[in-house]
């Protein structure tokens, strides 16, 4: 799903990722949209241990607010930023995780995700989930959308009893939040 087609210069429509838990697979299902153009995409336990790790320490360094704050205070200043970053997100659950599941069934294989790159790109950043063959799903992505990404990863993998490790300190505060169960 590369993002051919639009002119340079030209601002990118929004992107989002729905997630859905598959069982059968015990995989986590993504639809990825931008646009028009959509792709379903496949997250193992392993990609998806590695895939929050990165970005919640990503997320914890590049806090500009945090690095002002006292370092007893970093933890917490991320965490709010965390909170307000998914709570202006529309990150649904429930009937949307069912949707999720309905729409990948329906569209073309899934990709299986073996590798993901993000890239630094002014205003925000290109991620790119890459799979066997070639394959690969480019995405244009804001910081919140990052925090938002996180939330969700998390919530599937929780709700899929992966006990995955927390790799930062807030991450796991602000799984029992109100704003990261939304």
């Amino acid at each position: 799903m590369p993002s051919a087609g639009m002119p340079p210069g030209m601002a990118q429509p929004p992107a989002t990722i729905s997630f859905g838990y598959s069982a059968a697979e015990d995989r986590i299902i993504g639809v990825c949209a931008q646009g028009e153009a959509s792709a379903t995409v496949l997250l193992t336990r392993r990609m998806v241990r590695q895939l929050i790790a990165h970005l919640a320490r990503l997320l914890d360094r590049s806090s500009e607010m945090a690095g002002r704050a006292p370092a007893a205070m970093r933890a917490e200043v991320v965490q709010f930023e965390h909170q307000s970053a998914v709570a202006q997100l529309s990150t649904g659950t429930g009937a949307a995780a069912a949707q999720t599941l309905s729409r990948a069934a329906s569209q073309a294989p899934a990709l299986l995700v073996a590798r993901v790159d993000l890239t630094p790109q002014p205003p925000g950043f290109l991620l790119v989930l890459s799979g066997a063959a070639g394959r690969n799903v480019t995405l244009r992505v804001q910081w919140q959308d990052l925090h938002g990404l996180v939330a969700a990863l998390h919530q599937q993998a929780s709700g899929a009893k992966w006990d995955l490790d927390e790799p930062v300190p807030w991450l796991a505060s602000a799984v029992t939040s109100p704003a990261a169960s939304t």
